[in-house]
């Protein structure tokens, strides 16, 4: 979402967090430039909230131990292809019936 998106007046955390309601699955991409960044933790605060969401942070130039709670409860995926591999398997096993077959998410995968 950009500050376009949202109507002049309104507060933008209000929409942000009800566009984040309607997410099944959220990747919150963590640099050590934005590790500590409070919007970070509400973002993953937001969609923790929900239902069978998914909060998946993406380790870009960190270690598992650089990130503390509450970002560190969640299972992180570190930005390496085997990670990032399993991270897609489990959001197209998350889409079900809109996903791809094993076979053509391997291919994708290898492609690009």
């Amino acid at each position: 979402m950009s500050d376009s998106d949202v109507e002049k007046g309104t507060r933008w955390n209000t929409e942000i967090a009800l566009q984040l309601q309607e997410a099944k699955v959220g990747i919150i991409c963590l640099t050590a430039e934005n590790l500590d960044e409070p919007w970070i933790n509400f973002e993953a605060g937001a969609l923790s909230k929900l239902t069978d969401s998914y909060v998946c942070t993406y380790l870009f130039e960190l270690s598992h131990g650089q990130v503390k709670d509450p970002l560190a409860q969640f299972q992180a995926t570190k930005s390496e292809k085997e990670d990032t591999g399993k991270l897609l398997q489990t959001i197209n096993k998350i889409l079900s019936d809109k996903g791809l077959s094993e076979k053509q998410l391997e291919t994708s995968f290898d492609k690009w």
